[in-house]
């Protein structure tokens, strides 16, 4: 049993001096968090500074609710906007840093999981990270017990916190490793030290903040670096193999690119090749919030693959739409953002591709000012309030609908729009 989740551990790992010392140093921890509406009872605050919000404000919360103590970088200032009781007691463990200190815990936590036997399978990429993730942890949970990152947790936080969030006995951990900016996986990467490193696909998301596509793979090829020696490197856009993915019921040479991927970590992790491929063709059918998620909306079919998008995961999904049989198939496209000096072009590229592939009766329908370069047949400020309204009324019963756009344009909002104009 290891001695790592308990207060004493935690003080010495990140260096912290505290303010106040909980009853028990040596009280089992059940975990970390930053959230204090979700925090659970054993576990220990974090209060992170972030631009809307600042951790520090929400201790005496995380306390009430049960947790252990909290992990601060200054004594709090007082009456708090929610006081419960006085500042003497509450324990605080106090850190110059405290995201530095999630992440120091995060590194010795990978330590431990290591002597435990635990791989840890880091994935990143332009597209695909999320889907490829799910379905490596899908296929590894046939045969094995583990853990993989909450939603999109890929960031500075989300990574370590998806490590502390595996247990001593798991036998893996599928981390999400995504980046906006130069210089962001390889830190990550060195708190994940990977057994197994995926790269989905190289292409031009965030290309505005890497200038070039070669930028850009470099970032992503910064991760192999990290990986354990003998460990896996998967290289991006595999070419499938039919006898693994050929009955995926997922549609789209994306998807099976991704189940590929997924399908060689399981090899690596000892699955057989008869027992992967009958579990990518028993895969649920219900995917991943905002990634090709199809529903029917009264005489309305609405695929919702805004969760976010970028020129090659844009042209992806109008191949798919394209062959679609509906009696109209529109595409709703809104701004794909952090694209840079290549914006412009790259929302012509993709309106000329959906041209290029459309049936004349076929509709474009842009909202946002990028959008607009498209060269829809109608165009809408992506902060009008009344847009969602008049999107849906353009539409017509039968119509196969796709809409398309980065997270920030909340493309979501059309749907009960549509759903009201479309109700039985």
């Amino acid at each position: 049993m290891t001695d790592f989740w308990t207060p004493r551990r935690f003080a010495q790992i990140i260096a912290g001096r505290w303010l106040r010392e909980p009853a028990d140093l040596d009280a089992p921890l059940l975990g970390a968090s930053i959230d204090s509406r979700t925090i659970q009872s054993m576990q220990v605050f974090v209060a992170i500074q972030g631009e809307q919000f600042d951790g520090h404000d929400y201790v005496e919360q995380a306390i009430s609710k049960g947790a252990t103590f909290a992990i601060v970088a200054r004594a709090l200032d007082w009456p708090l906007k929610r006081p419960v009781r006085s500042p003497e007691a509450i324990p605080m463990l106090l850190v110059e840093d405290t995201v530095k200190a999630l992440q120091l815990l995060a590194s010795a936590w990978r330590k431990e999981l290591a002597a435990g036997g635990c791989k840890v399978i880091a994935v990143t990429g332009s597209n695909g990270k999320t889907t490829t993730r799910h379905l490596i942890h899908y296929l590894l949970s046939a045969r094995f017990h583990g853990t993989q990152s909450p939603k999109s947790f890929n960031n500075h936080l989300g990574v370590p916190l998806t490590l502390l969030a595996a247990r001593a006995d798991d036998d893996f951990v599928v981390a999400e490793v995504g980046t906006n900016h130069p210089g962001e996986i390889a830190p990550l990467a060195e708190i994940l030290r990977p057994d197994a490193a995926v790269i989905t696909t190289i292409g031009l998301a965030h290309i505005g903040n890497f200038g070039t596509r070669s930028a850009i793979e470099k970032e992503k090829r910064s991760l192999y670096d990290h990986v354990a020696p003998g460990g896996l490197k998967v290289q991006p856009d595999l070419q499938p193999d039919d006898a693994l993915v050929g009955r995926l019921p997922l549609p789209g040479a994306h998807m099976r690119r991704n189940a590929q991927a997924a399908a060689v970590v399981a090899q690596w992790m000892g699955l057989d090749d008869v027992l992967i491929a009958q579990r990518l063709a028993d895969l649920p059918g219900a995917p991943l919030e905002g990634r090709w998620q199809t529903m029917r909306l009264g005489r309305v079919t609405v695929i919702h693959d805004a969760y976010n998008a970028n020129p090659d995961s844009a042209i992806a999904a109008i191949d798919l739409l394209v062959i679609q049989k509906a009696s109209r198939r529109v595409l709703v496209l809104g701004d794909m953002r952090e694209l840079g000096e290549h914006s412009a072009a790259a929302h012509r590229r993709v309106g000329a591709h959906y041209r290029k592939l459309r049936e004349s009766q076929d509709l474009l329908i842009a909202i946002g000012t990028d959008a607009r370069l498209a060269g829809g047949e109608h165009t809408f400020d992506a902060e009008a309030a009344d847009m969602p309204t008049r999107v849906a009324e353009l539409l017509r019963e039968g119509d196969l609908v796709l809409l398309k756009g980065s997270r920030a344009m909340r493309l979501e909002r059309l749907i009960p729009a549509i759903e009201e104009r479309f109700r039985q």
